[in-house]
């Protein structure tokens, strides 16, 4: 049985646009160079997030690894509060990620809600990029939904597997065999 996407969150059908709003619409390039700047303020607002994790050196710019920063993103996607009316997950950059459990590193039931934007995924690897100091997520089954917003209408994608990111880190990366407390020689 394949997964189901809509694990949290049921979405609509994908009824094709009337011919009159596809005249008028084109494209919604706007709309993705949105999403596109809403991930790039995240990636930021995350990499400042990082410089209280654990291990990190005392030097000018915050360190984490790779493993230490994927454990913290899963982490909070699976977050249980004890007060069973908050809502599970947590904040990530601008925005809220949950996901209903964890496989072989992996996230499953995926969701991530921004303010003009929710992504869904059956599954989803987090990717760290030491080289490149940068966070993405490869999503499995995705749905990404673009709110409608002032005078535009939602937009509804569906994709096999698709990349978010990379998303640029204000923190720099090394690689899990790296030891970050390692004196040079």
């Amino acid at each position: 049985m394949a997964p189901v996407m809509d694990v949290l969150y049921r979405f609509p059908t994908n009824e094709p646009p009337s011919r009159d709003s596809d005249r008028k619409k084109g494209p919604g390039r706007w709309r993705h160079a949105r999403l596109l700047a809403f991930l790039v303020v995240a990636g930021f607002v995350v990499g400042i997030a990082f410089k209280s994790v654990p291990g990190a050196s005392k030097a000018d710019s915050p360190v984490a690894n790779t493993a230490d920063i994927k454990s913290l993103v899963i982490k909070t996607a699976l977050h249980r509060p004890e007060d069973k009316t908050q809502p599970s997950g947590g904040v990530l950059g601008p925005w809220w990620i949950h996901a209903t459990r964890s496989e072989d590193g992996n996230l499953i039931g995926l969701c991530l809600e921004g303010s003009d934007a929710h992504v869904a995924a059956a599954s989803a690897e987090v990717l760290v990029d030491a080289d490149e100091n940068s966070l993405s997520f490869l999503l499995m089954d995705a749905v990404i939904v673009t709110l409608p917003g002032e005078g535009d209408e939602s937009l509804v994608e569906r994709h096999d597997s698709i990349q978010l990111g990379p998303i640029p880190m204000s923190i720099d990366i090394v690689s899990e065999s790296n030891e970050l407390d390692k004196p040079y020689s």
